[in-house]
């Protein structure tokens, strides 16, 4: 919001409830008044059952065939005749926001979909150096520390890692043909949207690059992970956990692959005193 962002599209998934794109207290209410949002909201596909609802909602642009028990058709003239002059010009104004302040009418005409092109931005060269720093820099800001007990993080140069879990050193499967078009790992989501690497920086392979020295268990077993904790000189461990997620399916349970080593480490290491 702060970066004047010039659309947000509400998810699939549903928040308390009720859908994201149905939502008036988190559309009207969230995003565009306690936040201040300027730009449009899109829906995501199959996100939208009730069009009239999502409109009433702050949704201002469904996408076609949202239905997943059929095929939504866009709001009609008598959609746009009910919801009343002075919202549908809110409408209106907040795509015309985004494509002002993001100079879109200066752009050349780009419709890959649609017999363009588009040579300056599908085949644009995005591995120099400050293309990889604003990739990190970016990756860095995403990231959400929950907790950082008696000042833990960051660590210090050459400190000494147990490293424990799976998680922590699985590499990206880097294949397409091996996958299915909605399969994601523990470093990107799966669908359309997906981005593979043949370059992969686990955690174990970060905390190397970053000086330190690695002792680690890459198995699920709380028994073997204890095995690493013993040996002398450790002066932080971390266990790892993921779970993975994809266009097209819901969860079950919001739990991480390795739930279950990580209640048994836990339980372990507080028996040990560790």
């Amino acid at each position: 919001i702060e970066a004047d962002l010039a659309a947000v599209m509400c998810s699939y998934n549903g928040v308390h409830g009720e859908r994201a794109c149905e939502n008036a207290d988190l559309l009207h209410g969230d995003l565009k008044g306690k936040m201040g949002f300027k730009g449009f909201v899109m829906s995501d596909w199959w996100a939208v059952v009730d069009k009239g609802k999502g409109m009433k909602s702050g949704l201002d642009q469904v996408q076609p065939g949202n239905n997943p028990s059929g095929n939504t058709p866009p709001w009609d003239l008598n959609d746009l005749k009910g919801a009343g002059k002075d919202y549908v010009n809110d409408m209106v104004s907040r795509f015309l926001y985004g494509m002002i302040t993001s100079n879109a009418f200066e752009e050349p005409v780009c419709n890959p979909g649609f017999g363009g092109a588009c040579p300056q931005k599908l085949f644009a060269h995005v591995q120099q150096s400050s293309d990889k720093q604003l990739a990190r820099e970016v990756g860095a800001a995403s990231v959400v520390l929950l907790k950082n007990q008696d000042n833990t993080l960051p660590l210090k140069q050459g400190v000494k890692v147990a490293l424990l879990g799976s998680a922590c050193n699985l590499r990206q499967e880097s294949d397409p043909s091996k996958l299915a078009w909605n399969d994601g790992d523990y470093y990107v989501v799966g669908g359309s949207g997906r981005v593979l690497s043949a370059d992969t920086v686990t955690i174990k392979k970060g905390l190397e690059n970053a000086g330190a020295t690695v002792l680690g268990s890459y198995t699920d077993s709380a028994e073997d992970a204890m095995k690493v904790l013993k040996q002398s000189g450790i002066d932080v461990a971390i266990a790892c956990g993921g779970v993975t997620s994809g266009e097209d399916k819901d969860r079950t349970s919001l739990k991480l692959d390795q739930h279950d080593f990580l209640i048994s480490l836990s339980q372990k290491m507080q028996d040990a005193g560790s």
